[in-house]
């Protein structure tokens, strides 16, 4: 199999001359962390990401200072602080340096480029235009495929549930999940379909897949969380941590 066999398309993209603002609704609105950034030619030109949007706010303004005894380097990261502390367009925060793929790579290459490098969504160009996505979630989709609608149809519902207020909750549960320590070492992807939250993915021992359970039922509170994942021992090696033996 290769990329067009699996990757997402159309592909939510946000342009150059946005406004942060206006990336920010992108993000939000369709349940993404990041998006590829593209010129009014089509063409891709870097990525914004939730961290580029938020990293501003950990950059305190800049005070009046002496420029005496200032290293170069010191002026050349005041500078750099100062310009992303008041970037108001995607241009000015936006990571210009794009891992990309083609529609011909295989997809045992994606997870390759994926995992080593520690990126969610790995954009799929032709001819310098973005043409689909692979992201972890598109991987796992075809590692583990989703349970047709009608054999959950049973569970347990808080209530109606549209399909933006999922993504809503999808985006929140994800974001909780992916602050845990652990999350770095064994990501999962989230998926909540009409209420319900499912978690996909592999994970090294029992603790660390209760340890998600919890973690996704403390923010979707009165949700049915459905546990796809797989616990796979020889993940602990793999993150360098010793193998324990099993009780």
């Amino acid at each position: 199999m290769q990329a067009r066999d699996i990757m997402t398309v159309p592909v939510v993209a946000v342009v150059d001359s946005d406004t942060l603002h206006a990336a920010a609704r992108i993000l939000l609105d369709s349940g993404i962390s990041a998006a590829p950034v593209v010129n009014r030619s089509r063409l891709l030109v870097g990525i914004i990401s939730e961290v580029d949007l938020i990293a501003r706010l950990a950059i305190p303004e800049m005070q009046d200072v002496s420029s005496r005894g200032i290293s170069l380097r010191d002026s050349l990261e005041a500078a750099t602080a100062f310009v992303r502390n008041h970037a108001r367009l995607v241009r000015d925060v936006m990571s210009a340096a794009v891992i990309t793929a083609t529609e011909e790579t295989p997809i045992e290459e994606l997870a390759t480029i994926i995992l080593r490098r520690g990126i969610k969504r790995l954009p799929v160009v032709r001819n310098g235009q973005v043409v689909g996505i692979v992201s972890r979630v598109d991987l796992l989709r075809m590692l583990y495929p989703t349970p047709p609608v009608d054999c959950i149809a049973g569970v347990r519902q808080a209530g109606p549930s549209s399909r933006q207020q999922d993504l809503d909750l999808q985006g929140l549960v994800s974001r909780t999940l992916e602050s845990l320590p652990w999350y770095r070492a064994w990501p999962i992807e989230t998926n909540v379909l009409h209420g319900a939250v499912h978690l996909w993915g592999r994970v090294p021992d029992a603790a660390v897949r209760q340890a998600y359970l919890m973690a996704a039922a403390d923010v979707a509170v009165d949700r049915d969380i459905v546990d796809h994942m797989h616990v796979i021992a020889a993940l602990r090696h793999e993150a360098g941590r010793p193998a324990s033996s099993s009780r």
